[in-house]
């Protein structure tokens, strides 16, 4: 159901719908569920807006049948292959620039021969579009790492900033990466980028929350969650149950 619960977040957070006959492309789905999403900010919106993104990319507009959901789900895939490569290449290139050329090759031969878990597959879930994240993240703290400079630095929180879009619980990543570097960049008498890196802290809640109270109409998303989280949970039990 995953996949269709990020469409239909993103859709409903955009003002655009598909036939309901999608949802059910190739999972389990219920009415009942599609109602239940629509009055709780359940997902973040970012793996469903690449979704629709790459529906007007392909098609022209945001898919609406069954068709335009496949054809959208190759051209998202294709979009996250070619990411993969530009992430694994700016890993490779900072790596280079700051260790040398046997850190660089050792490093990509790491990340491009991962796990089987590591690996993009042809549905769409949150895991590959973290994972372009990821990669760049970390390209972005290597150079961190050999050159103190503001561009890296805010680059990394940005990225993170990114990944909270898809993912809330990277708002624990972001604030635990900007204190330090707030504080070192204090000493140094950096104010400005004192300024901006405690802007992109701030930007993140308040997008989590902006995105909460135009789409939902609350802007209290943590409590909201946690207190649905159980309900949810014995939703998606009974649904399956009532499917067998």
């Amino acid at each position: 159901m995953d996949p269709a619960d990020y469409r239909i977040t993103a859709e409903h957070f955009w003002g655009v719908r598909s036939d309901p006959s999608t949802y059910s492309f190739g999972v389990m789905w219920r009415p009942e569920w599609e109602s239940y999403l629509l009055t709780v900010p359940f997902r973040q919106i970012g793996t469903g807006t690449a979704y629709v993104v790459a529906g007007w990319l392909r098609l022209g507009h945001a898919p609406q049948t069954i068709a335009d959901v496949a054809r959208t789900g190759h051209a998202l895939v294709l979009m996250e292959k070619l990411a993969m490569a530009l992430g694994l290449f700016a890993v490779f290139s900072a790596t280079l620039d700051g260790f040398g050329v046997v850190a660089a090759f050792v490093v990509l031969l790491a990340l491009a021969f991962p796990p089987r878990m590591w690996r993009l597959t042809e549905d769409m879930l949150t895991e590959p579009l973290l994972r372009i994240v990821l990669l760049l993240l970390f390209a972005a703290i290597v150079r961190l790492a050999s050159s103190r400079q503001a561009r890296p630095t805010l680059a990394a929180l940005v990225l993170l900033w990114l990944a909270v879009q898809i993912k809330v619980q990277w708002i624990v990543a972001l604030v635990l990466l900007a204190a330090p570097i707030a504080w070192a960049a204090w000493n140094d008498g950096k104010r400005r980028l004192v300024a901006a890196v405690g802007a992109i802290a701030l930007a993140a809640p308040a997008s989590v929350m902006a995105v909460s109270y135009i789409g939902w109409g609350t802007l209290d998303r943590k409590s909201t969650r946690l207190n649905s989280q159980s309900r949810v949970d014995i939703s998606y039990a009974v649904f399956c149950l009532k499917k067998k």
